[in-house]
């Protein structure tokens, strides 16, 4: 498997997480239209930097949670939050071609978007993955 398949199935393996926020409501890519909140979202930018060795290549990757929950559901955007933090900040796996060595959680924030028709807020947790692939000769 890939890391967003791993991470979905992490999401889903995490009881509470998957109590506060169901991971039919958790999406790699575009949401759709009529998911209700609250909802998320896996982005995964691309790699930030790469080093090589005799032995392995290893790249960092930056991940992404985002998740949206209604104005009234501050609390629950905070907990979901924190969930997030829990099940995946020093997460390790094997992956299909390489192993995520370490997945540590750099920054949570949230804002408040105030859309013409509704006011959410908006959530996002941070991580930077290095992921290391051994080389073959």
């Amino acid at each position: 498997m890939n890391l967003s398949a791993k991470i979905h199935d992490r999401w889903e393996a995490s009881a509470a997480l998957h109590a506060a926020l169901p991971v039919s409501r958790f999406f790699t890519g575009r949401i759709p239209q009529d998911t209700a909140n609250p909802c998320a979202r896996l982005y995964l930018p691309g790699s930030v930097s790469g080093k090589r060795s005799d032995k392995a290549a290893e790249r960092t990757v930056q991940v992404r949670f985002i998740h949206w929950v209604d104005e009234d559901a501050f609390g629950t955007g905070q907990t979901i939050q924190g969930l997030i933090e829990n099940a995946f900040d020093n997460y390790d796996v094997a992956l299909d071609d390489s192993t995520l060595v370490n997945l540590r959680h750099d920054n949570s924030f949230h804002v408040q978007d105030e859309g013409a028709t509704s006011k959410e807020f908006q959530f996002v947790t941070q991580f930077t993955a290095t992921v290391q692939k051994d080389r073959t000769l």
